[in-house]
């Protein structure tokens, strides 16, 4: 009976698992099955040797498991590899650690290592090995960014830097003391070169990696595809390197065959901000286009090519001209060129092509038919199949599945409804989509759930649209004219008002419906809400009762949604078992429903209530839940944090959900009592912030500055409030002492309430910042002088490329939003030292932010929102725009009595007016137009 390490590729990059299995059958000895063997049987001896009494049983047992494995057999194919037993206890080393960031630091420092006196050239790495750690299903970007140093090393047949040797150090320090540390330990002498890498190998490597930059790093993208466009020829496994003929047709067939494939991996979004990662994905296919053209004869561009560039350009902004051809639109439907210019005339058809439909277009020159998914990327292209104009929408198109089972289910009527989904998007308004709608409806097709999905979105985002019109009316003096360009149809989601001309209005027998009737229509017709509709509906549902209607009347297993909804037993293993089996985007969309609606409720009988407080003021000691009484209400917010205890999902969007719930003002942590005092409410709203991002880093899920964004508008939230709290115990205004915080916190016997909470203000107020620098440093992680240095071996030998020269330089790269949240925090807290670190380092990457700027909706303007913050917090200048002129001097004397922040000011000054970019200093105007609009208290 054999074992082994059981693998299963995936071509698209995905998810693979890592098993060690049982075969049936013996197996053919290799470096594989032996390591496979190790973990099974020796592994687990090993681990519990250190924690076990019976060391005789203990050797007894390791000897029988190492005389099953190492027979003569085995000794001779390791000797043949040159390896020796003690590689396999260091690879068992690197794979059976559940840290990611161990276990490339573990891989870094055997890639660096070598046996004492060993003569051998074998890497202490074996290529099997590398591969198998990028079939981890996480890695975060830290760990990352060290694979793919080491997957150029590979590729260069040399060793690592002494900067990436570097990078690893303080990972594998931080490992501690380890059974296999204290068994296995070699020098760092001299370099180390790899044997060469086959294509096959060079493109498992490629795709995995590319799987990873999608998820954690999506900046790294260019320097995975290098990777290809550099070793990946078809020359090396022909002819040897040094051959300068051409590929014969069979090489010909496989690169093309592989080039194409990984222009489509290229073209699936990335999960972070997937939007603003776009032009990462198209500079990579941009690379591999001119790569596939330098071959002689050039590589072909296949269906899947095409379609791969096309989905890449539907995802990217208009550029100038199709935003100018965007604007000739009339406001009447089909949006026909409407000339405003006499300039205008001369463009015509042509001008009016967008990229993403010359895809199409060279598609079909190239003898390709048009199919059904094409037609339906004409669309949000801005052609409908008629040659009629539509508006060009940017969207995230799915590539179409070519499974047996996908091209059963892809019959005409489900091309048609994709069709006629795709045209109710491509419209401006909720006239013109519903128009469409009936349209569809007069077709007498049958009913499809992504027909009515397209519909919902339409009139759920007019919704917000009205509702947003009421709250726009603040008079904005910030220079928008200067930086901003205004948002287009089909840039977003959002729908245009209805045009007020006869002319341009479309006619309607009947009015739009609301969503609710909408909905009884879809389900009175047959059709069940699934997937990303029933997703997309709970998520924005009116009410609390109407996303659990929309729950009830979906497809899902009766025992599901009770696991959903039952808020009594979270942690049995059926219920565990249902919350697992949702998916990911289902749970993340009730999540967010039941975060949108923190009102307590009232169930009609006692029950018991979790609070969300913390047991303890202590920063560094650990956040439990504690059970508090009976009380007749319970909290959505609760359950929420009770099914998210439960699961524990590896995936954001639900984390995000509640912590924004928290980060709202006025939300109800404790639901114990009637009376609630937003003081108190606040202070331990943050506490439960705290607590999520803590379970967060036990699972090993990162934030990415999406979450720094709503942990820096808790924060503020929380500083506000401890602010308060110690201002009126210093003025003595008023005896802080609340029943509310009397009944829940679990203050031990003899302690004042009124001081505890004194002492939860002040850890707010004095510790509450530091963790959130810490956490921007963590994120931005900038490269050190050494490691953007180009080293002596890529001097020595040009055609060896750098890595740390294709890698991005930052981490991550924050947008202005977020930038303007942490300058906030930062200014509330009167952190002027951190300011001026801030500022300095934004005009250090001033080209890397205002290029996220400009991916970024309203970004340029964002941007000048930061800088204007920046002048307000450091003069405190809504002081004086607040004060009245009797309190003039008074605000004048306490700015003078601060003469460090003038000096830190001076500084700031002229940092801001040394980066061109940033269009100067804020203006006066620009100030006041802040404070108005602005909170700061």
């Amino acid at each position: 009976m054999a074992l082994s390490i059981h693998k299963k590729i995936n071509p698209s990059g995905g998810t693979a698992t890592a098993t060690i299995r049982e075969a049936s059958k013996p197996l053919r000895k290799s470096l594989q099955t032996l390591l496979g063997q190790y973990i099974r049987l020796v592994d687990p001896i090993l681990r519990q040797s250190s924690s076990s009494s019976k060391l005789e049983s203990t050797n007894s047992d390791l000897d029988q498991a190492l005389c099953k494995i190492l027979d003569e057999e085995a000794l001779a194919l390791l000797s043949s590899k040159g390896y020796e037993f003690t590689d396999l206890l260091a690879w068992a080393w690197v794979l059976t650690t559940e840290s990611s960031e161990k276990a490339a630091a573990r891989l870094m420092a055997l890639a660096n290592s070598r046996p004492k006196g060993s003569e051998t050239v074998a890497s202490s790495v074996p290529t099997f090995l590398f591969l198998f750690l990028l079939r981890r299903k996480h890695i975060n970007s830290r760990a990352l960014r060290i694979l793919i140093i080491h997957a150029w090393d590979r590729l260069q047949g040399r060793r690592s830097q002494q900067w990436a040797v570097d990078l690893a150090a303080p990972l594998t320090s931080a490992v501690g003391p380890d059974w296999s540390m204290k068994s296995w330990k070699r020098p760092f002498p001299g370099p180390r070169y790899y044997q060469t890498m086959s294509e096959t190998t060079i493109m498992i490597m490629v795709i995995r990696l590319l799987r990873h930059t999608r998820q954690v790093w999506p900046a790294a993208i260019m320097s995975v595809a290098a990777m290809l466009t550099k070793h990946v020829d078809g020359l090396s496994e022909a002819r040897g390197p040094e051959s300068t003929h051409a590929p014969s047709e069979r090489i010909q067939a496989r690169l093309t065959f592989l080039y194409n494939k990984v222009l489509s991996l290229l073209a699936i979004p990335s999960s972070l901000n997937p939007f603003r990662s776009v032009p990462y994905h198209q500079r990579a296919q941009f690379s591999l286009l001119r790569r596939m053209n330098e071959f002689e004869p050039a590589l072909a561009i296949n269906r899947e090519g095409y379609r791969a560039v096309a989905r890449v350009q539907l995802a990217h902004k208009k550029t100038l001209r199709e935003r100018d051809w965007a604007e000739l639109k009339a406001r009447s439907w089909p949006p026909w060129k409407e000339e405003k210019l006499g300039m205008d005339a001369d463009k015509g058809v042509e001008y009016g092509t967008s990229r993403a439909q010359e895809s199409l277009l060279r598609l079909k020159e190239a003898g390709y038919s048009m199919q059904a998914w094409d037609h339906t990327a004409g669309i949000f292209a801005g052609w409908d199949t008629d040659r009629s104009p539509t508006i060009q929408t940017r969207i995230l198109l799915q590539k179409p599945s070519v499974s047996h089972r996908a091209r059963a289910l892809d019959t005409a009527p489900s091309k048609k409804s994709a069709l006629w989904a795709a045209r109710i998007r491509a419209t401006r308004t909720l006239d013109e989509a519903w128009a469409c709608f009936l349209t569809w409806m007069d077709c007498k097709f049958p009913h499809s759930e992504s027909v009515y999905y397209a519909m919902f979105e339409k009139l759920v985002f007019d919704k917000k649209r009205r509702r947003s019109e009421g709250n726009s009316k603040v008079n904005n003096a910030i220079k928008s004219d200067v930086f901003h360009r205004p948002e287009l149809p089909g840039d977003g989601k959002e729908v245009l008002a209805v045009p007020t001309s006869p002319r341009e209005a479309v006619y309607l027998r009947t009015s739009p419906p609301s969503i609710d009737a909408l909905f009884n229509t879809m389900v009175q017709n047959g059709v069940k809400p699934s997937g990303r509709c029933l997703a997309f509906l709970i998520s924005h549902a009116d009410s609390l009762g109407a996303g659990m209607k929309y729950l009830r009347a979906s497809n899902l297993p009766p025992a599901t949604v009770r696991g959903l909804v039952n808020r009594h037993s979270t942690n049995s293993a059926d219920v565990l078992k249902q919350l697992e089996a949702i998916p990911h985007y289902l749970f993340a969309a009730f999540v967010k429903l039941l975060s949108r609606f923190t009102t307590p409720i009232s169930p009609g009988c006692v029950q018991t209530t979790e609070e969300l407080l913390s047991t303890t003021v202590n920063q560094d000691s650990p956040r439990i839940i504690v059970s508090r009484r009976h009380a007749r209400r319970t909290s959505p917010l609760v359950h929420a944090f009770n099914v998210m205890s439960a699961r524990k999902p590896f995936y954001r969007p639900p984390w995000y959900s509640l912590l924004s719930s928290l980060a709202r003002p006025g939300v109800v942590v404790d639901t114990s009592t009637h009376r609630h005092d937003s003081d108190i409410q606040d202070m331990l709203s943050w506490q439960v912030v705290l607590q999520l991002l803590h379970q967060m880093r036990n699972i090993g899920l990162d934030l990415d500055f999406q979450g720094f964004h709503i942990v820096c508008t808790a924060f503020e939230k929380a500083l506000f409030r401890g602010l308060k709290v110690l201002e009126a115990i210093r003025t003595e205004a008023k005896f802080l002492v609340a029943e509310p915080y009397l009944n829940v916190v679990a203050s031990p016997e003899g302690v004042d309430p009124s001081l505890r909470l004194r002492v939860d203000a002040e850890q707010v107020v004095n510790y509450g910042l530091e963790p959130i620098k810490s956490l921007f440093k963590e994120l931005v992680r900038v490269q050190t002088s050494n490691e953007m240095s180009t080293s002596t071996a890529s001097a020595q030998q040009p055609d060896v490329v750098d890595p740390a020269m294709l890698l991005p330089q930052l981490m991550d790269v924050p947008a202005p939003a977020q930038l303007h949240a942490f300058v906030r925090v930062l200014g509330i807290r009167q952190d002027y030292g951190g300011i001026l670190d801030l500022v300095c380092w934004m005009a250090r990457f001033a080209p890397e932010l205002q290029a996220v700027a400009e991916e970024a909706r309203n970004g340029p303007t964002l941007m000048r929102r930061t800088l204007v913050a920046v002048r307000v917090f450091t003069e405190r200048s809504w002081l004086y725009v607040s004060a009245g002129k009797d309190d003039d001097a008074k605000v004048e004397s306490s700015m003078e009595e601060d003469s460090t922040s003038k000096v830190v000011m001076q500084q700031i000054y002229e940092v801001v007016e040394n980066t061109e970019a940033w269009g100067g200093w804020p203006t006066d105007e620009e100030v006041y137009a802040y404070c108005k609009r602005g909170r700061f208290s």
